[in-house]
């Protein structure tokens, strides 16, 4: 954000990246339920926003599965990797 005022990338479109993202890694779900919204430093300069989603439908032991997804602020995402056991 260097001494601006206002993030590069607004929250809500932050949020659409993270759940085009969530979907497409679980693309059974069917309704993915908004739990965070939160910027966070990474080194002295830089920022992310790390958006946190859960599903409801499919918890365990009475708790949610859940997937913090970090956005950086021009708009990219972590390369996922996906490995079957």
């Amino acid at each position: 954000m260097h001494g601006s005022d206002n993030p590069p990338l607004s929250a809500k479109k932050a949020q659409e990246i993270a759940l085009s993202l969530v979907q497409k890694l679980r693309p059974e779900v069917e309704v993915w339920n908004l739990d965070l919204i939160g910027i966070q430093p990474i080194g002295d300069s830089d920022w992310i926003y790390l958006i946190k989603y859960s599903d409801r439908t499919g918890m365990i032991a009475g708790v949610p599965w859940a997937m913090e997804i970090p956005v950086y602020m021009d708009g990219t995402v972590p390369e996922v990797k996906i490995k079957k056991f």
